[in-house]
């Protein structure tokens, strides 16, 4: 009986060391596949940035949700880069409303690119719900009271969620 018994911890020994080795290195592995996934950007938005606006810096890396990205130049605004306002070729009439908080042509715009999302969730189960995010990417030379003006119609057309993009500071 005595004989057996040894038989038996030798067995129990030798399966407790090959598989204390393996969870070592599956413990080492799941570290090592912590570590990839945080140096990860997965926020999947890709934004071509117009050459003249300068950004301001971030410590922060991910953008985590898509929506409609603006993008401000001290002139020209950008919806999903298309050219949406040009203070250039424009009187201040025809950019601002009578209240002068609202930017006429930005209002229009996102209230189409609205309209149109809403109405392609009534035709198909597939496409993705209003979400009423915008992605402001803003020149940082820009003043505060145009870019209360920009939030401002953003909230006029229904896009509640403001997030504003800024450069990686490295």
């Amino acid at each position: 009986m005595a004989k057996l018994n040894s038989i038996q911890m030798r067995r129990s020994n030798k399966e407790k060391t090959r598989f204390s080795g393996l969870i070592s290195i599956i413990n080492i592995l799941l570290l090592v596949l912590v570590f990839m996934l945080k140096g990860q950007n997965h926020s999947g938005l890709v934004t071509n940035v117009a050459k003249n606006i300068q950004l301001p810096k971030s410590k922060f890396i991910t953008i985590n949700s898509k929506g409609v990205v603006i993008q401000v130049s001290t002139s020209q605004i950008w919806v999903d880069d298309l050219e949406v306002v040009n203070s250039d070729n424009l009187k201040p009439s025809q950019i601002f409303d009578k209240s002068g908080k609202i930017i006429i042509p930005l209002l229009k715009h996102l209230s189409d690119i609205r309209r149109r999302i809403e109405a392609s969730g009534k035709f198909s189960q597939k496409a993705k719900p209003f979400s009423g995010i915008i992605h402001l990417v803003v020149d940082k030379s820009l003043k505060y009271s145009y870019l209360k003006k920009i939030i401002h119609s953003c909230e006029s057309a229904g896009y509640k969620n403001v997030k504003f993009i800024a450069a990686v500071n490295e």
